[in-house]
């Protein structure tokens, strides 16, 4: 094992003005040495795979590396790395203590990444966004709901979106665009005399695209929040896109049909197959694990937008979970399936889930929900078959109050998608149509219902034509709100 300080990435200098790719070095002599051999095999995962790229190319005829085999490697970066740096992540990595799950805090991790080289070492690079094109989509909204531009950002101004707009660290930037040279993207390991293989992850949905939506408010602040991201397939982090960047032969080509990006080299099938490219060995692998067809890497399932203030719980049949640790972090034990959250936690209101379930196996899932506060909510459902969203429902601007409990109804044909709503535990559970039924073209260029949260404070002000805004939602900014003075059972005013 080689437990380098991942924070470092590839372009960190330590104090003694080491790189992670000198340690590589240090420890490969140390081997030899250890053992009189003349060369190892390398097992590198994600980030593990460009510190061994860097080391190669410094080394290209006295390496000593017989066989590499890439592990989930990010060879162009990942939108992922976006994401920790705006909003933070935990990577879907949790521990269990005195009965409770807890999960990495993801404020932690957003405070951690700004100054962090590894997070801009693994942003999507000029050559990422040559094969895939835009990552980050910027769509500014005059409200209640005029969009003034959809922007699809191009490379130059995806670096002043981080740089300019949120601050973040430009020598950092630097340094990382100084490394995602063509030559480094593209470079070939076996020219430095490297058997190289790579098992990548390729059919989990994996984050593509950002959609930040920028509202100019009317009445009150304006305000910052997300749209439905693009799901890509990957290993829930890489896209396969930028795993498969790498110049190598194609019978050593590996895909992994289920994958979970943190856990890869342990995962059932990955580590059989590493083993037998390692060692010659002939270890069972099953189809339904690994292929060497990329045919198979296709995205076909559900996706979920769920717009707050409400929360998802799923189940599928063996009783994995996705949804809230007990903490209130992002967990998911879905094979296959992503679960993003952006927003502000402290803001239930613009906290909004996004959640992509595969279907093409057959899996069933039990969907419920949860009110978390009073307002409207809005459920987009997308029907996606071959990478593509097809199609979809929208279930909008529906009553929500934190004492609301409900499921998704699923079914396989198109705009059969119901919900079950209870308002509250005494009452009748009411079935919900979909609101909208969206052709392809629709359900890419859904947006979400804006409206400005405001309320009259007093019948006296109501009067007046006062406002206030609360941070509440209505559907109606002319109506005037009503106050009604209640007591309680212990007469209390409220």
């Amino acid at each position: 094992m080689f437990p380098y300080d991942w924070r470092y990435g590839v372009t960190g200098e330590y104090a003694s003005g080491k790189t992670n790719a000198d340690l590589v070095k240090e420890k490969i002599d140390e081997v030899l040495q250890q053992t009189g051999a003349d060369k190892v095999d390398v097992v590198a995962h994600s980030l593990g795979g460009l510190i061994v790229k860097e080391y190669a190319m410094d080394n290209p005829t006295d390496n000593h590396i017989g066989k590499a085999v890439f592990v989930g490697v990010p060879n162009t970066g990942a939108p992922k790395a976006v994401k920790a740096l705006l909003q933070g992540d935990n990577f879907n990595i949790h521990f269990e203590l005195f009965g409770q799950t807890f999960g990495l805090s993801e404020a932690e991790i957003k405070k951690i990444s700004e100054n962090m080289p590894a997070s801009y070492d693994l942003l999507p690079s000029q050559q990422y966004y040559n094969e895939k094109g835009s990552y980050v989509e910027v769509v500014n909204v005059q409200s209640p709901y005029t969009i003034i531009s959809d922007n699809n950002l191009n490379y130059g101004e995806s670096k002043s979106f981080l740089i300019q707009d949120y601050s973040l660290n430009s020598l950092a930037m630097a340094n990382a665009e100084a490394l995602h040279t063509q030559n480094f993207d593209n470079y070939d390991l076996r020219t430095a005399g490297i058997d190289v293989y790579a098992i990548n992850g390729c059919k989990a949905g994996t984050l593509g695209k950002i959609v930040e939506m920028r509202t100019k408010n009317v009445y009150g602040p304006d305000t910052v929040t997300y749209s439905t991201p693009k799901e890509t397939p990957g290993d829930g982090t890489v896209p396969l896109e930028s795993a498969t960047n790498l110049p190598i032969n194609q019978n050593n080509k590996y895909y992994a049909l289920v994958s979970d990006h943190g856990k890869m080299p342990s995962q059932n099938g990955i580590k059989q197959e590493i083993v037998n490219l390692i060692s010659g060995s002939n270890l069972n692998v099953g189809s339904d694990l690994i292929t060497q067809d990329i045919n198979q890497c296709q995205l076909n399932g559900k996706g979920f937008s769920v717009f707050s203030p409400i929360d998802i719980f799923i189940t599928d049949q063996f009783g994995n979970q996705l949804g809230f640790a007990d903490d209130g972090s992002v967990m998911n034990e879905i094979p296959n399936a992503d679960f993003e959250v952006w927003g502000e936690p402290a803001n239930s209101a613009d906290r909004h889930k996004f959640v992509y379930l595969p279907t093409d196996e057959g899996q069933t899932y039990n969907i419920s929900l949860q009110g978390t506060d009073t307002g409207t909510y809005t459920i987009k459902v997308d029907d996606i078959h071959n990478n593509q969203v097809i199609g979809g429902e929208v279930f909008e601007s529906l009553p929500v109050t934190s004492d609301l409990t409900g499921a998704i109804n699923l079914s396989s044909a198109l705009g059969q998608t119901t919900l079950t709503a209870k308002e509250d535990k005494e009452s009748q559970p009411e079935t919900i149509y979909p609101t909208k039924i969206l052709t392809e073209e629709e359900a890419e260029d859904y947006l979400p219902p804006m409206a400005v949260i405001t309320m009259r404070t007093s019948k006296e002000q109501c009067k007046k034509g006062g406002w206030k805004n609360f941070g509440t939602t209505f559907k109606n900014q002319g109506d005037c709100v009503s106050f009604v003075e209640t007591k309680d059972k212990d007469k209390k005013k409220k």
